[in-house]
């Protein structure tokens, strides 16, 4: 990964691991887009970063709701 943030991101081993749509976001935000990732930006304005917060901005939780 080359996000600036990797080293301290608690979503960073999820994004290696096996699901297809982690892996996604992982090649999209952390390995090319890290300044549009939602949890670099709102780090980058001292907010609290929820633990569930993807980089796109959607919450895992609201993917496991609609069965993903």
């Amino acid at each position: 990964m080359t996000c600036p943030r990797a080293h301290d991101c608690s979503l960073a081993p999820k994004l290696d691991g096996t699901n297809r749509l982690m892996r996604v976001l992982r090649h999209l935000y952390c390995d090319y887009n890290s300044h549009q990732c939602a949890r670099v930006r709102l780090a980058a304005l001292d907010q609290d970063v929820p633990p569930d917060l993807l980089p796109n901005g959607h919450s895992r939780s609201l993917l496991r709701q609609q069965g993903s």
